[in-house]
């Protein structure tokens, strides 16, 4: 257990003793600048340290199961929760290969837990945290497009062709809504794309990703 204090008036002795023993951070805030600095500090568990050098606690592997989805014509012996059912569509134990109506549980059978990635993720996603996405210039596709025309010799960008005005005619869409980002003119229009599997998306794909959904679609497909 680690205990951290934010003592708003004067420091305490018994706080401050406590927060030494646990490993944890003491703090007195000085007004409410540092009050929000350090509130903010603490939103990001912090990692885990040992107890001591001589009798340092080694870190234990959960094992978990993710489960395939599977749909039948014929409903098939299941359980949901702790009950017996039959049902077509479920999830397989791969350990197992009993059925479970719901995710997040735990297998009746062999007492595996199951899970989805996707659930996995936002569990802990602070841990393993989506990469921002990079902006895509409008110059640089444009530049692209002109490259992949027959004939093409250059690739000098012609502020006059109103066919490709902010990214018109170069088949661009997110992957996430399957808005065409093609079709969206004007300085406003955000195209964003993962430096991982280099798939695109639009801005309020974006912000759901990294504040809601913390895993990319297109690199766990």
């Amino acid at each position: 257990i680690r205990v951290s204090v934010i003592n708003l008036l004067a420091e305490i002795y018994i706080c401050k003793r406590l927060a030494e023993v646990t490993g944890g951070d003491h703090e007195v805030m000085l007004d409410l600048a540092s009050l929000r600095q350090h509130f903010a500090a603490h939103v990001t568990p912090p990692p885990t340290l040992a107890k001591a050098k001589k009798t340092a606690e080694k870190q234990t592997l959960v094992r978990m199961g993710f489960p395939r989805r599977v749909e039948t014509s014929v409903p098939s012996f299941g359980f949901s929760g702790d009950t017996e059912n039959l049902s077509e569509a479920g999830y397989i134990c791969p350990k197992c290969s009993i059925k479970t109506s719901d995710l997040p549980s735990t297998c009746m059978v062999c007492s595996l837990p199951l899970v989805s990635s996707p659930q996995l993720a936002r569990s802990y996603h602070h841990l393993f945290p989506v990469p921002l996405y990079e902006p895509i210039a409008y110059e640089t596709l444009k530049r692209k497009e002109k490259a992949r025309r027959p004939g093409a010799v250059s690739t000098v960008i012609d502020d006059d062709d109103d066919d490709e005005e902010d990214g018109a005619g170069l088949g661009l869409s997110c992957e996430g809504c399957l808005v065409d980002l093609s079709a969206l003119r004007g300085p406003d229009v955000v195209r964003l794309r993962c430096p991982s599997c280099k798939q695109t998306y639009c801005g309020d794909c974006d912000i759901f990703i990294h504040d809601d959904l913390h895993n990319c679609p297109t690199c766990d497909a």
